[in-house]
């Protein structure tokens, strides 16, 4: 027995679905824009030693919507001041409207932060131009430019690990006006190190050394943006304070101490530290010190023992 639907069900649920495939193809286009302008600003963050977001495309698109409704409530809370009209329901929606960004802000993790060293120029010209071409050849079917732009971008990152990350890197790192005596930063496939071999650590702003000169030259150089280990090699309270602040803003997993040198002092200090500690023999911390970690010996397997 045939049964027909009413009229007015079949209309819902025409609607329904004209509705749905609507939002979805805006969807659509929206991704396919944002990732546009992700991969076509890839060469100046790649560039300038940033550290990239995964999360970059989501945050786009819930921004849009949150700035258009703060400009919104911002202009209506002008003209009714303006004219002398009540603003209270206004103020209350632009309030919770900051509450809920400043919440949603604070949800972020530094684990969504990932890097790429940094490749030639011609590389990033051509990363710019590629982006460009996607673009262009597939700007009436966005779908498929989706797709495109995602394989570019998987292929480009596992490329610029597999091709330009050293598998083992040493190099000095200038520290403030100490000369020749700099930190001395180690690194291998799966472990990176930085020493202070001189005592150069001392009290003051390391969180922009560490924003401005070390961090670029983990990005740029060895594709991360944390830092394994910190090695003080002749610890003071005060140069382990230092290496306490360094150690949180570069979200270090341990901070190290030379067995010879781990006086009662240094001891407490480490105590009342939030970074977890380890005290390692001297012939293993020289060995990677002044050798500049060529061998090929794991520095995660010395520091884990």
């Amino acid at each position: 027995m045939n049964i027909q639907q009413p009229a007015w069900t079949l209309s819902l649920v025409h609607c329904l679905t004209t509705w749905w495939q609507a939002i979805a193809a805006w969807f659509i286009k929206l991704l396919f824009a944002q990732l546009f302008l992700t991969t076509f600003s890839l060469p100046i963050i790649l560039w300038w030693g940033l550290p990239i977001s995964a999360l970059t495309v989501v945050g786009n698109i819930i921004f849009n919507p949150f700035i258009a409704l703060f400009l919104l409530f911002s202009t209506l809370l002008f003209f009714c001041e303006l004219v002398y009209l009540p603003s209270a329901a206004i103020v209350w929606a632009l309030e919770k409207l900051t509450d809920v960004w400043l919440w949603l802000v604070a949800q972020g993790s530094h684990a969504a932060l990932f890097a790429l060293p940094k490749p030639p120029v011609i590389i990033l010209l051509g990363i710019a131009t590629i982006s460009l071409g996607i673009m262009y050849y597939f700007r009436h079917a966005p779908k498929r430019g989706v797709l495109a732009f995602a394989l570019f971008l998987l292929l480009l990152t596992g490329s610029l690990k597999i091709m330009l990350v050293p598998k083992i890197y040493s190099c000095e790192v200038p520290y403030g006006s100490s000369g020749s005596r700099n930190m001395i930063l180690v690194a291998d496939e799966a472990c990176c190190c930085l020493f202070d071999t001189f005592g150069v650590l001392r009290a003051g702003n390391n969180n922009s050394w560490v924003d401005f000169t070390l961090r670029p030259l983990l990005v740029t150089t060895l594709g991360r943006t944390t830092c394994d280990v910190i090695v003080v090699m002749r610890p003071t309270p005060a140069r382990l304070r230092a290496a306490c602040e360094i150690a949180q803003r570069t979200h270090a997993q341990l901070l190290v101490v030379p067995e010879s040198a781990c006086n009662a002092a240094a001891r407490t200090c480490m105590e009342q530290s939030m970074v977890p500690w380890k005290i390692v023999p001297d012939k293993l911390l020289r060995k990677f010190c002044f050798n500049r970690g060529r061998q090929r010996t794991q520095l995660r397997e010395i520091f884990s023992k």
